[in-house]
């Protein structure tokens, strides 16, 4: 059976039309700002200008979500990308296709830098053209040397654990699981992040899987990478998290460094050297019915699960010892896949749990 993201990358769907305007004035501050990034790039570490765009990227993932009642940014799959594109409502965090192609709907969106400056956290970023792209990325294919391409215009992708992958009717929204693997959170909220220091957001993509933003792999299975992460910095992938840090991970395992091939093949992970796999695993999401707990600024105990079936039962207790439980009403589903309760911090009841009856 072909991989789920397998099949997303060979969808055929295309853009109906790109029909994004843009005036000769705006091309030429585009080309301005497209030099002085270019410039500024070479006159620093690769590594960590790197990281100062995952750092400006995950602050703007948080800022957009406390601009938007703690809802996260989308992560919309490919053929949601798409509709939105020839709808011209950009309603994804990236709203291009990286391709080696230089014609046709993905060649034309590798270099758009309009498209760059649809996507939702473009104003977080103080409308930095370059804060989707790692300056170590400057791989181009054989036909794009020719055709005189300059560069792609994204080289990060965001854990699809994260946002949502449909723009209506996300089955997610209702449940909180994961469309393709059920068994984890599909984090649609910021409060719903048990620890957000320890879930990426963002990861540097490897060249020929990278295609539509969402990066996803099973979680619960180490024999392969579907989309692949890349390895920019001296064997090493830079991360940011859902607590607006980053951080560059040197890889551990040889399969992990893929060199750049020019056209996606998925990458077979012998059981000996499945390390860096599980790290990326162990970061990427939870089981659904794990509780996220934070303090409120009321100084009360806010407590966060999936909106798991009625049968599930939140219960506390106020001691592990006694093994005495008691139910804590469950609540109605307040916002997207998720359900939450407060409680006050002062109270003896010190913990919790969900259980099925």
């Amino acid at each position: 059976m072909i991989p789920a993201t397998a099949l997303r990358r060979r969808q055929d769907e295309a853009f109906t039309r790109i029909e994004l305007m843009v005036t000769a004035a705006t091309l030429s501050v585009l080309a301005t700002v497209s030099l002085a990034g270019l410039g500024q790039a070479g006159g620093q570490s690769t590594s960590a200008s790197c990281l100062n765009n995952h750092r400006a990227l995950g602050t703007a993932w948080a800022s957009y979500a406390n601009d938007h009642s703690g809802l996260v940014v989308n992560n919309l799959n490919a053929t949601e990308t798409l509709a939105s594109v020839a709808a011209k409502t950009y309603l994804n965090w990236a709203n291009n296709f990286m391709a080696w192609d230089t014609s046709g709907p993905y060649g034309q969106s590798t270099t758009n830098l309009a498209l760059v400056s649809s996507s939702p956290l473009f104003p977080y970023l103080q409308s930095n053209l370059f804060a989707f792209k790692c300056p170590a990325d400057t791989y181009l294919s054989a036909a794009q040397h020719q055709a005189r391409f300059q560069w792609r215009t994204r080289s990060y992708s965001m854990n699809a654990f994260v946002g949502q992958a449909y723009a209506t009717n996300d089955p997610a929204a209702g449940t909180g699981k994961n469309q393709f693997f059920p068994r984890f959170r599909q984090f649609l909220q910021l409060d719903s992040i048990p620890v957000p220091a320890a879930t990426f957001v963002f990861l540097d993509e490897h060249p020929d899987s990278i295609n539509d933003g969402l990066y996803l792999n099973d979680p619960s299975s180490s024999r392969m990478w579907t989309d692949e992460p890349a390895s920019y910095h001296n064997g090493g992938c830079s991360f940011s998290f859902a607590d607006s840090h980053a951080e560059l991970h040197q890889w551990a395992s040889p399969t992990t460094i893929v060199p750049v091939r020019y056209n996606y093949t998925s990458v077979i992970i012998p059981p000996t050297q499945n390390v860096d796999y599980l790290w990326v695993a162990a970061r990427t999401s939870v089981d659904p019915t794990q509780l996220a707990l934070s303090r409120s600024p009321s100084n009360q105990l806010q407590i966060v699960w999936s909106a798991l079936p009625t049968n599930y039962i939140l219960q506390s207790s106020d001691s592990l010892a006694s093994g005495s439980w008691t139910n804590v009403p469950a609540p109605a589903v307040l916002s997207p896949g998720q359900r939450a309760t407060t409680q006050d911090i002062n109270a003896p009841h010190r913990f919790f749990r969900l259980i099925r009856p």
